[in-house]
């Protein structure tokens, strides 16, 4: 009778070992394409934000991290948290640097991109962002091609095309698409249909990107 309690715990602690290394197995692994860009970004010379980060409604760079130490040191810190923010401002990134990066961060609400060599390739990715609210493309190579993958971003409030190859036309056919998102087109707000006069320091930076 013994010998046969012995047997059933033990083949017990085989199926509960097992259950638990397939269950670490998926959560590690479902987890790892945020931690896989989110590295690869910050290698790019940009930097990510965290949702717990704002949970108070003001960003705290050292608010305390959901989940206990114990389990993050064990599966990963990002099984509890998810990029909301990534920003590569006046890096030099291309389309090729950060497209497929992007793709794994579908929860980021906002994406800087001002000042890089991206173009209508990176936007492709951008378009699968569904979450995104405020987009800064300032001085980029993108152009109307590009502003198609767009048009599906409802979530999307902000966004600045200033000093990139769009034209009016194409700025106005995006605009009917997201009736509300602030598109700041340069000179000429869409949204508005004002005219904005550079400051001088705004006009100084645009000949420079330009160059």
């Amino acid at each position: 009778m013994a010998r046969r309690w012995y047997q059933f715990r033990l083949r017990t602690l085989f199926i509960v070992t097992a259950v638990l290394a397939l269950w670490l197995g998926r959560t590690f692994n479902g987890s790892r394409p945020q931690r896989v860009a989110s590295r690869a970004i910050v290698q790019l010379g940009g930097h990510v934000t965290y949702d717990y980060q704002a949970r108070t409604g003001v960003f705290q760079r050292d608010a305390d991290m959901p989940g206990a130490a114990w389990l993050r040191l064990l599966i990963g810190k990002d099984h509890f948290i998810s990029v909301q923010g990534v920003g590569l401002p006046f890096t030099g990134v291309t389309d090729a640097d950060v497209a497929r990066h992007l793709q794994k961060l579908p929860d980021v609400r906002s994406l800087q991109l001002d000042g890089t060599q991206v173009g209508d390739g990176v936007l492709g990715s951008v378009g699968r962002m569904s979450s995104l609210r405020n987009l800064m493309l300032y001085g980029t190579r993108v152009t109307d091609d590009g502003l198609v993958y767009l048009e599906g971003l409802s979530y999307l409030r902000n966004l600045d095309l200033r000093n990139t190859q769009v034209t009016e036309q194409g700025v106005k056919r995006l605009q009917k698409r997201l009736p509300n998102c602030r598109i700041d087109a340069g000179q000429y707000n869409m949204r508005t249909g004002e005219l904005i006069e550079l400051s001088e320091t705004d006009a100084t930076t645009a000949e420079q990107l330009q160059q």
